[in-house]
């Protein structure tokens, strides 16, 4: 006999959700075999089993978000055959922990009483987590599949029958695996990290023009189309450079400056907001920047996110300018020092030696950890950003 615990699959990984199990109880797998799909970092990968065996108890369900260390699974090994009180007393040597719902609460794995409690009740995985998200308890639902087993419309049916005052509901939207990761991503740097924000309007005529004389070299060279993101990453890496305390990390009292600069890249995708990462920003030229930043954005947007390209990121860089927006105040993301928020190039007359001209502005809004940086360092990051998207020749 052995376990299944949930893995630390990122450096900052403290929890994931099961999205699928591959394999149901009282089925074998061997070596190699998928036997779960686990979101965590906003990252969906595919766990590989490590020993063959047999699943013969599974003790958190699809949709469930627990820690990371939490017994998923206890496996028979091949030619073993487990009692049920063989297969939980393997569970109770983990502590008895009630499993968490998908909402976030709890600490641990189901206890065993409520595991059978939960087979008392049919119904289908989806159901269950559904029901756990809308706060619908099963034992009340009355099940239309087969089997008398409770579906996913059983439950909305349940949901929107409950009495109560109010506003009526028009739609029920689970927040989600990837929104449930952004949500608590968010809050605990909302809460931990004192935040400030300095916002700086730079003359946008090298950036425009720097992408145009530069797009069709990129596109021969490694077959991507040059945008304004690529420019701004590599201006973020340069930057870093030369302010180290933005690419660094406050850990247990100690001020991490990191040698390599990650850059995490917000993208927007079908099932909410991805943060991939581009590693070694700074040693990357122009086109192999534009090149790997397209590979990560690809992976995003078809799903297909592994761990790694999520993990290990020192500094965030987000680009609304598509969308129009021209400033913001954007949320350090823990335990990251500074993200910078690039607005939409908006022509605005701009004073130039005396005269004034019409020319193409960026507003840049960049947050900062007050905890590493203060005024005047994050005025020296804030800088230099400028200058290298304004005068990319000038020595910094």
């Amino acid at each position: 006999m052995h376990k299944l615990h949930l893995p630390r699959l990122g450096q900052t990984m403290e929890r994931g959700t099961i999205l699928r199990w591959a394999r149901r109880e009282g089925e074998p797998f061997e070596v190699g075999d998928i036997l779960y799909e686990v979101e965590s970092e906003k990252a969906v990968n595919e766990i590989e089993a490590k020993l063959p065996g047999t699943l013969a108890r599974i003790t958190v369900e699809e949709g469930q978000e627990c820690p990371v260390g939490t017994l998923l699974a206890v496996v028979a090994d091949p030619g073993e055959t487990l009692s049920e009180e063989e297969i939980e007393a393997a569970i109770a040597e983990e502590g008895g922990r009630e499993a968490p719902a998908a909402s976030g609460g709890g600490t641990g794995v189901r206890a065993p009483s409520s595991a059978r409690a939960q087979r008392r009740v049919r119904a289908m995985p989806k159901a269950r987590a559904l029901a756990r998200e809308l706060g619908v308890e099963l034992a009340a639902v009355e099940g239309t599949g087969q089997g008398g087993a409770i579906t996913v419309e059983d439950v909305r049916r349940a949901a929107g029958a409950a009495p109560g005052e109010g506003p009526r509901v028009r739609e029920r939207r689970p927040l989600g695996d990837v929104g449930r990761t952004m949500a608590r991503v968010v809050t605990r740097s909302w809460h931990e990290v004192p935040q400030f924000v300095q916002m700086v309007q730079l003359d946008a005529s090298a950036l425009v023009g720097r992408r145009r004389e530069l797009a069709g070299q990129i596109k021969r060279s490694h077959g991507v189309d040059l945008s304004y993101t690529d420019l701004l990453l590599e201006a973020v890496a340069g930057a870093a450079g030369e302010e180290p305390l933005a690419n660094s990390s406050l850990v247990d009292g100690e001020i991490l400056l990191y040698e390599d600069v990650n850059v995490s890249v917000a993208v927007a995708t079908g099932s909410g907001l991805l943060v991939p990462v581009v590693r070694w920003a700074q040693a990357l030229e122009l086109g192999e920047l534009a090149a790997r930043l397209r590979e990560v954005l690809e992976r995003a947007r078809s799903g297909r996110l592994s761990a790694e390209d999520t993990a290990g990121g020192t500094i965030t860089l987000s680009n609304l300018g598509m969308y129009g927006i021209e400033g913001g105040t954007p949320l350090v993301t823990h335990p990251q020092a500074a993200v910078v928020f690039a607005g939409a190039i908006v022509e605005r007359p701009w004073a130039v030696s005396g005269r004034v001209e019409v020319r193409p502005t960026l507003t840049l809004s960049v947050g900062f950890d007050h905890r590493i940086l203060d005024g005047v360092a994050a005025a020296r990051f804030t800088t230099a950003l400028r200058r290298r998207l304004e005068s990319p020749n000038q020595e910094g």
